[in-house]
This record gives structure tokens, sequence and C-alpha cells, in this order.
């Protein structure tokens, strides 16, 4: 009992100094919130500019009206811009070619050099767009990335005519 009443004894004052820290400090979760609200806004409305900026590129523009000639030259049932973000294009293609409008699978593949080449371009043209890209997807998600998204597309629809 000796040895366990020194212990009981720290116990005591570590708990009632807790206590006292408690009592004289104002938690605010709302200003804590507000910060974080704040650095969202700011973050989205900065992206949000970047994202515009890249869809009014020329490079932009280029890159579409190309993806677009190459899908339908594919000739794919989907007949969706979503094969251009796959390496599945070209294997298809060589497994496709008699259904295919490309002449052969040298011109397929030509073309597509040719716009993975303008992409690259887009990528060093807009760095600051997608390195913010990733540090939104690592802190915020894709739910920023879906809401500024969604944001230019009813405030701005013409960008996303395909």
């Amino acid at each position: 009992m000796k040895k366990l009443y020194p212990n009981i004894i720290a116990a005591i004052i570590l708990l009632s100094s807790l206590v006292s820290i408690a009592q004289n400090t104002e938690y605010n979760p709302s200003s804590r919130n507000e910060a974080n609200k704040q650095e969202y806004d700011s973050t989205f409305n900065a992206f949000k500019k970047l994202y515009i900026d890249k869809l009014d590129s020329d490079i932009h523009y280029r890159i579409m009206d190309l993806s677009k000639e190459f899908v339908r030259k594919m000739n794919h049932p989907e007949k969706s811009m979503a094969l251009i973000n796959t390496k599945y294009p070209l294997p298809w293609i060589k497994e496709n070619l008699s259904t295919t409008f490309f002449e052969s699978y040298g011109e397929a593949i030509k073309e597509w050099e040719h716009l993975s080449e303008l992409m690259a371009i887009s990528y060093e043209q807009n760095r600051e767009y997608y390195e913010m890209k990733d540090k939104i997807l690592k802190k915020w998600g894709v739910e920023m990335l879906d809401s500024v998204t969604q944001e230019i597309r009813r405030e701005q629809p013409q960008k996303f005519k395909t």
C-alpha cells in the first residue's frame, strides 16, 4: 500500500492539472472549421482557375479535336473519349483493324504518338494544374475535383461540348 500511495497522489495531481488546463483552454471547433473552410475555398478557387485556363488553352482544343477523330477512326462500339485515357486503343486497333477507319496499323500508331506528344506538351504547359490536382487528391480527395468540374460544367457548359 505504501508503494501504491505515491502513484495515487501523482495520478490525482496529473488529473487535476489536466482538468485545470481544460477549464482554462477555450475550445472553439468553429474556428478550426472556419480555417479549413477558408483553405478549402481558396484551394477550390485556385484550382478552378487553373482548370479553366487549361480548358481554354490552344493545346487542349487541338488534343480534343485529334482525340475525337482518333475515336471516330477506331470505330469502337463504345465510341467514348474515355478510350483515349487508357493504353487500350492500340492493341484493340491491331486486333480489329478491319473494322476501323485507319488505313493501316502504322497510321494508328503515328496518330497515337502525335496525340501522346501533344498530351505531354499540355502537361508541361499546365504543370501547375496537374501538380495542384495531385495535392488536392491527397488532401481533399476526388470530391473536390468533382465539385470543381461540376461547377465549371454548370457555369460554362460550352467548355465540355464534344
